[in-house]
């Protein structure tokens, strides 16, 4: 197995994880009108986005003030969309071309130094594991709100026989 049929069985998985996570907090009151909650859904949408601003060249523009529950459902829609015109041309992705991201340079005082350009595939695969951590904040976020988070492994995902799903919220 290639690694472009990885990511494009990681890009499903990240797209039914979201979906169980946003249809988790959708049924709760309680989850919906929490800021943890509604902070980091955002968050995980904005990243994505910003990303994909990247690999599709792009420079479309994100509203970062209005962290609602409402921005981050279009902020998720929006990704979605735009994430199909993207893996539709998968197969011309070079995984090996630099790519510049735009944030990088705040870090440099982290760092100590300039950040390097990193490679196509370094960005995918950040991209997929940023979603992941914050999808588990949630979950611990859900918990400590006394309910009962999604499922949102891989494995059990491959257990489930990888459902594909449509992201409608």
């Amino acid at each position: 197995m290639n690694a472009k049929v990885i990511f494009l069985d990681l890009f499903q998985h990240m797209k039914w994880a979201d979906l169980q996570v946003w249809n988790k907090i959708k049924q709760s009151e309680k989850l919906m009108n929490d800021e943890k909650c509604t902070d980091l859904i955002f968050h995980i949408h904005l990243v994505q986005n910003m990303f994909l601003n990247v690999w599709l060249n792009d420079n479309l523009q994100i509203d970062r003030k209005n962290r609602s529950l409402e921005s981050a459902e279009k902020s998720a829609l929006m990704f979605y969309e735009r994430l199909q015109e993207f893996v539709k041309n998968f197969d011309s992705v070079n995984l090996e071309e630099e790519k510049v991201l735009p944030w990088a340079g705040m870090l440099k005082k982290v760092l100590g130094t300039d950040p390097r350009n990193t490679l196509m595939h370094e960005t995918i695969n950040q991209a997929i594991q940023h979603s992941t951590y914050h999808r588990a904040q949630i979950n611990k976020r859900i918990r400590e709100l006394d309910e009962n988070p999604p499922f949102t492994d891989f494995i059990y995902w491959a257990w489930i026989n990888k459902p594909i799903v449509e992201f409608k919220l």
